[in-house]
């Protein structure tokens, strides 16, 4: 069974020097690390269309090998929009609303091809796209059997 988070938050709120506290009060060092102690298997990444800021494929990709090397699987969702998108609610990124289907999907398709997803057992990959290579290791691990973790922000 999964148990997963979703946790994109985690680099923002480190920026801002903030500190995980577990319910004993001790400090927390490393939040992905500790829920994974707590059982946490999965990682649900969110990344947003563009280049720059937070959740963008830079964050992104930090963020992955953050949670891989915690020994977390990966689940990324990719949102084809440049800010908060759900099932029913994905605004097309600035510059797209004057594209015919074609070119919307050449571009879809562009921006999706730099993420690999691969299961549990398989190797991590090293794709190469428009953003150059790298490698993570993936899951498409289904969300269902989501678990909260117990660390808790403090500023």
């Amino acid at each position: 069974m999964l148990n997963g988070i979703d946790a994109n938050y985690i680099p923002s709120m480190r920026a801002q020097a903030l500190k995980w506290r577990d319910r004993g009060g001790g400090e927390i060092p490393n939040l992905l690390a500790y829920f994974r102690e707590k059982g946490v298997s999965c990682f649900r990444l969110r990344v947003w269309y563009g280049e720059e800021g937070p959740f963008r494929l830079p964050y992104a990709l930090g963020l992955a090998r953050e949670a891989a090397s915690a020994g977390l699987l990966l689940h990324p969702v990719i949102s084809l929009s440049e800010g908060w998108a759900d099932l029913y609610k994905q605004p097309a990124p600035k510059g797209w609303e004057q594209l015919d289907v074609e070119a919307r999907s050449q571009l879809a398709a562009e921006f999706a091809a730099g993420w690999p997803v691969r299961s549990a057992s398989s190797p991590a990959s090293t794709p190469t796209s428009r953003w150059g290579t790298r490698s993570i290791t993936g899951s498409a691990a289904s969300s269902r059997g989501t678990k909260r973790g117990g660390g808790t922000p403090t500023g």
